[in-house]
């Protein structure tokens, strides 16, 4: 709206997206004229919805998926917002339903907020059917947990230079998953073997693991080493690499490390991140 203000002004004129022309005008002028606009289509929303032709779940044709949400969020709220949104357009996305959340200018507690209720919410036509109110239901402590650890894991993947829709779709599989397992890279270089050999020895829970990024790696400056030792050993051994297309994501996650090692004619190793 800003650039086609700019263009017009240097002729005196400003048109719209659908042709109409008006004289010189000021850009408070034509922010009243957008308001108003709005204004008739909630307006005009509002009947459809009396008159029982859309709901939430159902936008009526002709207006912006966009503007309809707007107006759903300021006629039901935040939460009856969010729930309809997982249990019908975004059901079983629940990270594309929090892009579509940021996107009509909710903040991130508010989604986390939001979206952490048990109880799928019923349609209003339904809700205001019911002749006794039910008692309100409790959050969900697994689904707030979870929630939360997808918005901030999906945050941190998208600032490393992801898409962000992407993003939060990798985050939400790694959360389900409980983290994230790679295989360890150059465990057979050195003396890695003797190494995994002696660490097979051992009871799986005393083996200790984290992983150690290498900035000044001259081969790769997002290299993360992954070292490991054992519970009241005298030290940590390089046991090899995170694989290279994994980086960002172990350095996202970076959350309690585990090591599996896997026998046979060359020593393998499993790294564990949970989350």
């Amino acid at each position: 709206m800003t650039s086609s203000i700019g263009i017009m002004r240097e002729k005196g004129k400003f048109h719209d997206d659908n042709g109409r022309s008006y004289g010189k005008v000021t850009l408070k002028q034509i922010e009243r004229e957008e308001a108003n606009r709005k204004e008739n289509e909630y307006r005009y929303i509002d009947r459809l919805y009396e008159a029982g032709k859309c709901d939430l779940g159902n936008p009526p044709t002709g207006v912006w998926v966009i503007s309809f949400k707007k107006w759903a969020l300021g006629k039901f709220g935040l939460e009856r917002l969010a729930n309809s949104l997982m249990n019908g357009e975004f059901k079983g996305r629940p990270e594309a339903a929090c892009g579509r959340l940021e996107a009509l200018g909710v903040s991130k507690e508010e989604i986390e907020a939001a979206l952490s209720a048990e109880a799928k919410l019923e349609e209003p036509e339904a809700a205001e059917q019911e002749a006794e109110p039910q008692p309100e239901a409790k959050p969900s402590r697994v689904n707030r947990d979870t929630l939360s650890k997808v918005m901030t894991l999906g945050n941190k993947l998208a600032a490393k230079g992801n898409d962000r829709s992407a993003a939060f779709v990798r985050a939400w599989q790694i959360v389900k998953a409980g983290g994230l397992e790679l295989t360890v890279r150059g465990v057979s270089f050195g003396s890695r073997q003797e190494a995994l050999k002696r660490l097979a020895a051992y009871d799986p829970a005393k083996v200790r693991a984290f992983l150690l990024p290498e900035v000044d790696n001259p081969a790769d400056g997002n290299a993360i080493a992954v070292m490991c030792g054992v519970q009241g050993g005298r030290g940590y051994y390089k046991l090899g690499y995170v694989p290279a297309g994994d980086t960002r994501i172990a350095a996202s996650v970076r959350g309690r490390a585990s090591i599996r090692v896997l026998p046979g004619e060359i020593y393998g190793a499993r790294l564990a991140l949970a989350v």
